[in-house]
């Protein structure tokens, strides 16, 4: 269950060392993600058990690091979230300063969640998005080698977050998205694809599957930046377990059995997965 709190104003300004002022500034149109881990939480109830074992306590550690280490107090490390960027076919035509957005890039994570925020100007937008999605890419498929998969929503609206205090309507819609995502899958909003058909510019790794929605393809961000022998076969195996472990509970492998399928359909891994169907099940 998650727990939130509410600061008055004058206990805002106090605890962000803001001024009425600044924080206005602040308040900026953003990109905003809301990422939730699946399952975290009953991992985390799992080890107070008498039956827990090391490996659900060394498992949690191995999230919280790699969380950590996207978030160094020096910022984001782009340089390790966005490998070999310059070099995707996608991007050849484009001049981005990465070391600029490092700077403004802002992410804070709690309990089994996890917030990013990045300003825009209406002329930077789809770049901005781009850098977006390729975290938000790269964070799913670390996550998925471990063996944590996650589902969010991205959305776009005023906001402000400075440090771990952050608030606006962007957030609130990124939770709500989550709540429909119903798969583990981050989706976009309605007013980004909106944005998107307007400039015609095509952002890598985004998808439009039979349900109407907007959401990133990490298996085939993994297939193309990352080292694909090194990361997509993990990942596959990891799916795989999930839906094994799921055959008593529909309602949960029908989201393992969805990610399976509709990223088998992807061109860049249909030859690496195999499809799924409820009913399926292992020797």
């Amino acid at each position: 269950m998650r727990r939130y709190f509410v600061l008055s104003d004058k206990n805002l300004k106090s605890y962000c060392g803001d001024t009425e002022d600044s924080a206005k500034k602040d308040y900026k149109q953003s990109i905003v993600v809301f990422l939730d881990l699946l399952g975290f939480t009953k991992l985390i109830e799992s080890i107070d058990k008498e039956s827990s074992n090391e490996k659900d306590i060394q498992r949690i550690f191995e999230i919280l690091q790699l969380l950590d280490a996207f978030n160094t107090k020096d910022g984001v490390n782009i340089s390790a979230v966005l490998p070999k960027i310059e070099f995707s076919p996608e991007l050849k035509d484009k001049s981005i300063d990465f070391e600029k957005l490092q700077d403004e890039l802002k992410i804070a994570y709690f309990s089994d969640s996890l917030v990013i925020t990045l300003s825009y100007d209406e002329n930077e937008f789809d770049d901005r998005l781009l850098v977006i999605v390729l975290l938000v890419a790269y964070l799913q498929s670390g996550l998925a080698m471990a063996n944590f998969f996650s589902r969010g929503g991205i959305a776009i609206g005023r906001m402000y977050h400075k440090d771990n205090i952050f608030f606006g309507k962007a957030y609130l819609d990124a939770i709500e998205l989550e709540k429909i995502a119903i798969y583990p899958r981050v989706i976009l909003s309605s007013d980004i694809e909106k944005m998107q058909k307007k400039s015609n510019k095509k952002i890598p790794y985004i998808k439009k599957v039979e349900d109407g929605l907007w959401y990133i393809d990490f298996l085939d961000y993994a297939k193309n930046i990352r080292n694909s022998s090194v990361c997509i076969q993990p990942i596959q195996d990891n799916i795989e377990q999930s839906i094994s472990a799921s055959l008593d509970n529909l309602k949960i492998r029908a989201k393992y059995t969805w990610l399976m399928n509709h990223q088998a359909d992807s061109n860049a891994t249909k030859k690496n997965l195999k499809r799924f169907s409820l009913s399926h099940r292992q020797n």
